[in-house]
Parts: C-alpha cells; structure tokens; sequence
C-alpha cells in the first residue's frame, strides 16, 4: 500500500495517495518505511492545502525522530500556511540543537536572538 502511495505521489496524484499512507500506517507499518510514510503523507497534505494536518503531522515526525527531511517539509508547510518566522525559529533550534561546530559555546545568546524572531 506504502509502494502505491508513493508511485501516486510521484505522479502528481497527492489526493489519491493520501488515504493510501493514511492506511498504511494505521495497519501498522513500521521503522524507517512508516517515517517515509508519514513524511510523505505530511507532504502530500500541504500540497494539496491541508497545511494544518501537514504541519501536525510532520512535528510529530520530526519531534520523535529528528530527522532532517521531517523539518524541511515542516518547514515549507508553516511557509505555506504564511507561518514564516515559525518556519525560520524551527529551522533554527533544529540546526542549534544538533550542537555541531561552535554552536554549543553560543546556545544561550543563540536561543536568546531566535525568541526574539516572534
């Protein structure tokens, strides 16, 4: 069902591949094909205009697995939805938060200067 949705997908054909993730994960796929899944579907919907239901989904994603094409897709849906300094702020902790390079020596400023994005 996953492999179909995602032919759907690939084809432009969103709305038909929807319910077929929708299904997929609610009979329980699992490990890094139902991550797939659920980014997809995320993707799916905020093509179609369902930001609201892109959004919730991909943050459920993206907070359970930090996976970076979670928050990118997150990201292009509060864009969508005209969330743009949501989509900056969530850019930004993610990339803070993977404390590679200098960033940890700079959290505490770092966190201060990005609250001040609302």
């Amino acid at each position: 069902m996953f492999e179909d949705a995602n032919a759907l997908d690939f084809l432009g054909k969103e709305v038909e591949a929807i319910p077929l993730y929708q299904r997929s994960i609610a009979l329980g796929i699992s490990g890094i094909m139902r991550v797939k899944a659920e980014i997809q579907l995320g993707s799916s919907l905020s093509i179609i205009g369902d930001n609201e239901g892109a959004i919730s989904i991909l943050s459920k994603v993206q907070e359970e697995t930090r996976e970076p094409a979670a928050l990118i897709f997150l990201c292009i849906a509060l864009l969508r939805s005209g969330e743009i300094r949501k989509s900056l702020k969530t850019a930004l902790i993610f990339i803070l938060k993977g404390n590679r390079g200098l960033s940890p020596e700079y959290e505490r400023i770092l966190l201060h200067y990005i609250d001040e994005i609302d």
